[in-house]
């Protein structure tokens, strides 16, 4: 493991491409503590710790909304603005395509963040616009043909899974939705963050969700209690070179490597970023004073 000493901590942070506040290194070593962790311990990810490699994927793609992946393939939805069609990709853990299948439904074009579930995928169909109407879909993760689907009377932009549980967020995630898996809603309470999230997994018990800050110049990825959604921990992350947010479309969390989609694709493909979130912990030599001035803490959100 490498320990960093505090200048080289201060050098970090000062590279960070964070706005709205200076963050320091010295939650950083508590990314990974306990759930029942401090929220004011929060920590940005500086963006000169990564991303560690990238990633890309052959073969035509939209602007991308979803990620998923297993140890066999990557699969990635996407909306192609023209033609207002949404399509399911799915590619080799090569990067090589396989198959597209189109995944409109009438005046459902809006493909949004997707979950794995056995040898399944969950996929959000919505209209692409508030209050509208969504469609979600159960895929066979083999041949991406569809299995059941429940309609629902919301825009849904982002789906995850966890037992019989089925957990959606709505448009700009105002609120979250709770099904059992034959779509009879079991819950849908207002979000208490104003975060844009864009796409959901399930992870160790924690609802793992990323998406947009409010200002929509930088990015979160937030552990929310699946059954409160209270934010139990949060990823702060800025701008890549370009003007993107991390953030702004697809998210993989696998153990310590964190895959990231913020670019739209094309006829050449798009590319997956990819952070080792390990190396978080090589920061833990910077615990000083000042965890205080993290970007999110319990009484901003008493606040909100």
């Amino acid at each position: 493991m490498v320990f960093l000493n505090g200048q080289t901590c201060r050098r970090w942070v000062g590279r960070a491409l964070l706005a709205a506040v200076a963050m320091t290194c010295p939650a950083a070593a508590q990314v990974w503590a306990a759930p029942e962790r401090d929220l004011s311990a929060s920590v940005p990810l500086a963006d000169a710790l990564g991303p560690t490699r990238t990633m890309r994927l052959h073969g035509t793609v939209f602007h991308v909304q979803g990620l998923e992946m297993d140890d066999d393939a990557i699969y990635v939805t996407s909306l192609n603005k023209k033609s207002r069609h949404g399509y399911l990709h799915k590619f080799t853990r090569a990067g090589d395509l396989v198959q597209t299948v189109d995944v409109t439904d009438g005046q459902r074009d809006h493909p949004g963040g997707i979950s794995l579930d056995g040898d399944t995928l969950w996929v959000p169909v919505a209209e692409s616009h508030a209050g509208a109407s969504a469609r979600i879909v159960q895929f066979d993760k083999h041949t991406l043909t569809p299995r059941v689907s429940f309609r629902v009377a919301d825009h849904i932009g982002a789906i995850a899974i966890h037992g019989d549980r089925l957990y959606g967020a709505n448009y700009r995630s105002r609120s979250f939705y709770v099904w059992d898996r034959a779509g009879k809603s079991i819950a849908s309470p207002i979000s208490p963050t104003q975060v844009q999230y864009q796409d959901m997994k399930m992870v160790g018990g924690d609802l793992v969700a990323s998406g947009l800050m409010a200002d929509g110049k930088s990015g979160a990825i937030d552990w929310l209690d699946p059954e409160t959604f209270a934010p139990r921990q949060r990823l702060a992350l800025g701008k890549m070179e370009g003007g993107l947010v991390w953030t702004q479309e697809g998210m993989k969390l696998q153990g310590n490597t964190l895959y990231l989609m913020p670019m739209d694709g094309g006829d050449e493909g798009v590319d997956i970023f990819v952070f080792d979130l390990a190396k978080m912990t090589a920061a833990q030599s910077c615990m000083t004073a000042g965890a205080n001035r993290c970007l999110f803490d319990k009484r901003r959100l008493a606040a909100r």
